[in-house]
């Protein structure tokens, strides 16, 4: 919210989302929203290359990463696939202009979404496991054992310089390396 309760006009508001941005965010896997972005990206790139505006649903990386992902197929869809069938094969088409840098944009955002919502449950799960936890309590009995230690320890002796075997510095000259010079 901006001043005197008025919305800014470049702020997003998360209750409305477009189609896409829904159908991207119902995505349940970070490696399926990667390779939307990566099809997404060559087909926005190169759209007159008809090797990256065809996918083939049978193909061992496109069925593991995007359709058994959760929402992956539906998502693939929202971003202007068409389903259809080629030699018997279940396949995916983009018509030609179909995609944009819009939505790899909306791919990306998506995916910053995902980490932060994992990096979000991983950290209520790590609150959750310290107070209890057996590493943790392990770990402040070691401490109170090191803090006992420290104190029936002695307190250090000082140091005290000693003199050098010998009559002091010896110091190299010009001399001793055998150049005359008149300095020394």
């Amino acid at each position: 919210m901006g001043y005197a309760g008025y919305y800014s006009t470049t702020a997003k508001i998360k209750d409305r989302r477009t189609p896409l941005e829904q159908a991207l965010f119902a995505v349940g896997s970070l490696e399926a929203l990667e390779l939307l972005e990566k099809v997404t990206y060559n087909a926005a790139v190169q759209p007159n290359e008809d090797k990256f505006r065809k996918l083939k649903l049978g193909n061992k990386k496109i069925q593991s990463t995007i359709v058994e992902a959760e929402g992956g197929l539906a998502a693939l869809l929202a971003l202007g696939w068409q389903q259809g069938e080629e030699e018997g094969e279940a396949v995916v088409t983009l018509p030609k202009g179909a995609a944009s840098m819009a939505q790899v944009r909306a791919v990306q955002e998506a995916q910053q979404e995902f980490k932060k919502s994992a990096r979000q449950v991983q950290r209520s799960k790590s609150a959750a496991a310290l107070p209890g936890s057996a590493e943790t309590e392990l770990l402040r009995q070691q401490m109170e054992a090191d803090r006992r230690e420290r104190a029936q320890a002695e307190p250090a002796k000082a140091s005290v310089a000693q003199p050098l075997p010998g009559q002091g510095a010896r110091v190299a000259t010009a001399k001793d390396a055998g150049i005359n010079c008149d300095c020394c």
